[in-house]
């Protein structure tokens, strides 16, 4: 009799359906917030964007931001919202690789001489000078140019 009552007393901690006569367990919200959704969204754009690379680290963020905002005070995020995370971090780190990368390119291009060549070209072409500049004087002579002008 006593087993019985042990019994009896361990099934009060459960709320039991009165239909089924089965414990009711906790449902967990398994639809996706729209804040999740589009920090899924958002990231999955910020690595579609890599080419606009300023643009992918901006979306990126937001990612992040809407990922954080759909938690709505829980300790953990919802799956789509932690793959939003996961994308938008992944698309900010390659949109600052790619920056970097278009830099570095710019900067030898600049220095190579098939862009003197081009320039060279181009002067010919439409009779600008751009070598007039002392680019240590940049600012002086762009301020004579603009008075030049009026």
């Amino acid at each position: 009799m006593d087993s019985f009552n042990q019994n009896e007393n361990q099934n009060q901690n459960f709320h039991q359906n009165p239909d089924t006569n089965q414990p009711n367990y906790e449902k967990m919200d398994s639809t996706p917030s729209g804040m999740a959704t589009a920090a899924l969204v958002i990231g999955i754009l910020s690595i579609v964007t890599l080419c606009c690379s300023p643009l992918s680290v901006i979306l990126g963020a937001l990612g992040i931001i809407f990922s954080l905002l759909s938690r709505k005070g829980k300790a953990r995020l919802q799956g789509n919202a932690m793959s939003g995370l996961v994308i938008s971090v992944i698309g900010i780190i390659l949109g600052i690789l790619v920056t970097i990368g278009y830099i570095f390119y710019t900067i030898r291009m600049m220095g190579s001489e098939d862009f003197r060549q081009y320039l060279n070209e181009y002067e010919d072409i439409y009779g600008e000078d751009y070598y007039k500049y002392n680019y240590d004087n940049f600012y002086d002579n762009l301020y004579e140019d603009i008075e030049n002008s009026l």
